[in-house]
């Protein structure tokens, strides 16, 4: 499975080695509260990556701390690494976990991570 990356290149690396990269590269620059927050939020999904609240839960809270990073583009990192990892590579990660089926048609977590993706792409 390849990752999307900004201007069209690929690689194949774990969804846990892009989670980690992404919370590297995007340090919390709130109080101490979201720090706390946002670890709770990293282990709950690293401890169940099938889980679509897990996902939510993290993406949702970095979408509303961090927001946009730089020239206005949703999940653009803030440095100019083009090899960045965004929050699009998070959302694209969620949405290959969770491959729809019956088990998640009716789960109001994994849709709202499918329009999120969608937000993300454009």
């Amino acid at each position: 499975m390849k990752t999307p990356l900004p201007g069209g290149g690929a690689r194949s690396p774990s969804w846990l080695a892009d989670v980690e990269a992404y919370a590297a590269s995007h340090p919390c620059t709130s109080p101490e509260a979201h720090a706390g927050q946002r670890q709770q939020l990293l282990a709950a999904l690293k401890a169940d990556p099938l889980s679509p609240e897990a996902w939510l839960a993290f993406l949702s809270a970095e979408e509303a701390q961090q927001g946009s990073w730089t020239s206005g583009l949703p999940g653009a990192a803030p440095t100019s690494d083009a090899g960045a990892v965004t929050l699009y590579h998070l959302y694209f990660w969620a949405t290959q976990l969770l491959q729809p089926s019956s088990r998640y048609r009716s789960n109001e977590a994994f849709i709202q991570l499918w329009l999120g993706f969608a937000t993300q792409k454009w």
